[in-house]
């Protein structure tokens, strides 16, 4: 399981245990649109592609940087819609 972070059906694996932590309903959409390939596992490349998608999506004037402002309306945006840009419920669970 090294390289990555299993969600079951109950929630977030712990590793080397047989035990699950529930996910939070935001954290479980965030996970959910963050796995691409839908196989319950975040791969370190699903999570660096994820933050590049994130950043992209905050960094509203393209200088190659977020400030807290556009930080602040990226989450508000996401937050209002309800969803990811994804499409994903971030209230689903």
């Amino acid at each position: 399981m090294a390289g990555f972070i299993t969600k079951t059906m109950n929630g977030l694996a712990i590793p080397g245990t047989n035990a699950t932590h529930p996910l939070p309903p935001l954290s479980a959409a965030l996970f959910e649109a963050s796995d691409t390939d839908k196989d319950g596992r975040l791969s370190l490349a699903e999570a660096i592609a994820w933050a590049k998608r994130d950043f992209a999506l905050a960094d509203t004037n393209h200088d190659g940087v977020v400030t807290p402002k556009e930080r602040m309306a990226f989450a508000q945006a996401v937050m209002s819609d309800g969803q990811t840009p994804e499409g994903v419920s971030l209230s689903h669970r």
